[in-house]
Parts: C-alpha cells; sequence; structure tokens
C-alpha cells in the first residue's frame, strides 16, 4: 500500500503501475517463501544493507525493528521517490540473501567460514546484513568479509556481547562496506575484537566452559584444525562437520580426563 500510494491520484496510472509493482514484489517475496525465510526479516535486513545509517536524522533510531519499518520508509520519502526502483533493488538482493540464509557464499558458493558459522551457531542470522552490504565486492574480497563473520560469531559467543547489543556497529559496519571502505570496516571489526578479547580469554580460561559449552568448543577445536590445515598446505580447509574423526577425539573425555594431564613437564632426552 505505502509503494502504490504514490499513483493513487490518477485511476489510469494507478492501474498500469500497480500491476508491474505487484509483480515486482511477488518476484521477491516467492522465492523466499519457497525456502521458508521470513519476509520482514528479509526486508529489515536489506534496508540494514542499503539505506540505514545514511544520512541519519537526530533522534532516529539507527536499527528499526521489524514492527519500526513502515514509519521508517514514511519518513525516509527520498528512498520511495521511485518505487519500481527501490523493489527492483530490493530484488537485486534476494538470490544473495538466499545462499546467505543458506551459509553459502557468493553465487552459492561453499565458504569455510560461514560453513563454521553454521555449524556452530545455527540461530544466528544478525551477520545476514553484512553479507548483503559487501555483496558487490570482489569474490576475493567478499571472503575477507566472511572472515570476520566467524570472528565475530566466536566473540560475541564467549563474551559478554550479544548480537542485539551492538546493532549500532552493525550499521557502521554495513556503512562502510556498501561505500566499499573494506580496510575501515576490517579495522572496525579488529577494533572491536580487542574490545572484547578480555571476555573471550576469560570464558575460554574458565575450567568449565569450554566443557559445558559443545558447540563453542566444537568451533575452537575446528578453528585450530584448519589453521594447521591452512598453514601446512596453504588454503582454507572445507571442512566436512558431519564426520565423526574430529580433532576433539584426542582430547580425553569423562570423568577420569584430567588423569591424563601429566603432572610435570620434562625436555630432557
Amino acid at each position: 500500500y505505502l509503494l502504490m500510494s504514490k499513483y493513487a491520484k490518477d485511476d489510469k496510472t494507478f492501474d498500469k503501475n500497480s500491476k508491474r509493482l505487484l509483480n515486482l514484489w511477488n518476484g521477491i517475496a516467492q522465492p523466499l517463501k519457497n525456502h521458508k525465510i521470513k519476509f520482514p526479516q528479509f526486508i529489515r535486513y536489506h534496508l540494514a544493507a542499503n539505506y540505514f545509517g545514511e544520512n541519519k536524522k537526530i533522534g532516529e533510531k539507527a536499527y528499526p525493528q521489524e514492527d519500526e519499518i513502515v514509519s521508517w520508509l514514511k519518513s525516509r520519502h527520498e528512498i520511495l521517490e521511485d518505487p519500481e526502483v527501490f523493489l527492483q533493488k530490493m530484488s537485486e538482493d534476494v538470490e544473495s540473501y538466499i545462499h546467505f540464509w543458506e551459509n553459502t557464499s557468493l553465487k552459492g558458493k561453499e565458504d569455510w567460514h560461514l560453513s563454521i558459522k553454521s555449524h556452530s551457531f545455527k540461530s544466528i542470522r544478525q551477520h545476514l546484513p553484512i553479507l548483503l552490504a559487501a555483496r558487490n565486492l570482489t569474490p576475493k574480497k567478499f571472503s575477507q568479509v566472511t572472515k570476520t563473520v566467524a570472528i565475530l560469531a566466536g566473540v560475541i559467543g564467549a563474551s559478554t556481547k550479544q548480537w542485539n547489543s551492538i546493532e549500532s556497529d552493525l550499521v557502521d559496519w554495513c556503512v562502510l562496506l556498501r561505500n566499499n571502505k573494506l580496510e575501515k570496516y576490517l579495522d572496525s571489526v579488529n577494533e572491536f575484537t580487542k574490545e572484547n578479547i578480555v571476555a573471550v580469554t576469560n570464558s575460554l580460561l574458565d575450567p568449565n566452559y569450554l566443557s559445558e559449552k559443545t558447540p563453542y568448543r566444537k568451533f575452537i577445536l575446528y578453528v585450530l584444525e584448519n589453521y594447521l590445515y591452512a598453514e601446512t598446505f596453504k588454503k582454507d580447509k572445507i571442512a566436512n562437520f558431519s564426520r565423526e574423526d574430529t580433532c576433539e577425539h584426542i582430547i580425553p573425555q569423562g570423568s577420569n580426563a584430567y588423569k591424563a594431564k601429566p603432572e610435570k613437564l620434562s625436555f630432557n632426552a
């Protein structure tokens, strides 16, 4: 209704344009429905990737919720100046969004960092605007962004931070990426990591933390395994997370695991 209201003054103009807009709208909605993806969430993440943070008005929320989107759009007349252009731009994000939703990279290509994010943090979707904002980067540059997704998931997963508490950071990162400022984005993520590394370290040094947090324990072990693989073969490993012979099996298990810990370390022959 909001999009079609621009043509409401003239019946002929409305009939002509409303059908075209409806076709565009259905062309966006149907693929998402086919993949059981919520349309309101896609719209919010699309707006975050492409519009939020630009020319922010005084008192305006940095990252509006789904039920605030219509009000936000009404306050941004310039975005809806041409509804067809608005929907066309939205439709261009659909294919990439579906790939990212399924934890693959550009054109559906497998990506180790997105795979491990999916394996260890299945419910996390808040990173999707970052990937959408970066989708026009070259594949090489885009792979640097997917690496930061795994890093952010790891940092947030072991710190006191929550994804919904860093929404202003997410918007800032989207602004940098959509404007092709990859280096500034990487610097910002690095700074965020440094600010939270103490909390992460404290969690990892807690003897009960990794024992209780099975997904995070597996995440750390897969990262270490991939690092060793990359150092040896000079390329990222595409892990098969369904296999059973993981590096976790070399770690002592059960109530008697403490017996495997040597009392003293000796470097004598």
